[in-house]
């Protein structure tokens, strides 16, 4: 699941559970009965099912499998009481089944998101952080083949690519965390 800035509408919880269940429904043989049954209402009476059957619809999809890899790129960027709400319901699947792979911003002070949220503290707690940056090189790389891709004129393509890539490292702000202890790891970038 990846999270956008400048998507945080559609990155609302119920959208989020929905989304993640899905994804969990595709892998499974058959639909879940309480599914079909909120999926009838919908088309008869236009009746949707509340937020709630669908986190517990989740939680049961969830215990369907033996491991589960969750991905979630930039939790930082959706809203905190979306991060918030979304940290608890993770907290309540089992630590044994699931593998999470989050990725998180570092702020400019280089503060991870992490200190000031609670149920992501709570989520990760237990987990060895292990920092990872990107070299000048890479950097490089990245941004030549972004300009490529989007400068029009030679002449400012040369110009872009030594602008950014002449700052020091430190302002590229391409920090990655790492930690998998209880099967939990996450990301961090600034």
């Amino acid at each position: 699941m990846y999270f956008q800035f400048n998507g945080q509408s559609q990155q609302r919880l119920e959208i989020v559970v929905r989304h993640l269940l899905k994804q969990l429904v595709f892998q499974l043989d058959e639909i879940p009965d309480q599914l079909e049954l909120a999926y009838d209402l919908s088309q008869q009476d236009g009746q949707e099912a509340e937020d709630a059957t669908f986190v517990t619809e989740l939680k049961n999809a969830f215990q369907q499998f033996t491991t589960v890899y969750l991905f979630i790129d930039g939790l930082d960027r959706c809203e905190e009481h979306t991060q918030h709400a979304l940290c608890q319901i993770l907290q309540q699947l089992s630590r044994a089944r699931l593998r999470l792979f989050l990725t998180i911003a570092k702020n400019a002070t280089g503060n991870s998101h992490i200190a000031r949220n609670k149920a992501l503290r709570e989520l990760l707690q237990g987990t060895r952080p292990v920092d990872i940056a990107a070299t000048p090189d890479d950097i490089k790389r990245y941004v030549e083949n972004q300009v490529q891709k989007k400068a029009r004129n030679c002449t400012q393509k040369a110009r872009i690519i030594e602008a950014i890539t002449s700052a020091p490292a430190e302002q590229y702000g391409l920090h990655f965390c790492l930690s998998n202890s209880l099967g939990f790891s996450w990301l961090n970038f600034d």
